[in-house]
């Protein structure tokens, strides 16, 4: 991944990227867990990657250790994060 400091935006462009943390920050729990149930419609057999999945009876949706893991992964992998995060107005 790139550097964030390396990446240049046109004001227009760190605008969007501003725009958009905002909008996923109030959601993020919700969006994180959205995103790994996509990832399992597509790839089944990734469930079998968690190991606290393997003998659960809980839906996956209402999996609380499956939202804290997703939350978690979304936090860190989310591009927009680090970026938003380098531009001014934006911290945390």
């Amino acid at each position: 991944m790139a550097d964030a400091s390396a990446v240049t935006f046109s004001k227009d462009q760190g605008q969007i990227v501003k725009e958009s943390s905002q909008i996923l920050k109030p959601n993020m729990a919700e969006t994180s867990i959205k995103f790994l149930l996509n990832i399992f419609e597509i790839a089944p057999a990734a469930i079998g990657m968690f190991s606290f999945l393997r003998d659960s009876s809980v839906p996956l949706e209402k999996n609380a250790k499956l939202k804290a893991h997703a939350l978690i992964i979304f936090k860190r992998a989310n591009p927009l994060s680090s970026l938003a995060s380098s531009l001014p107005g934006i911290r945390g």
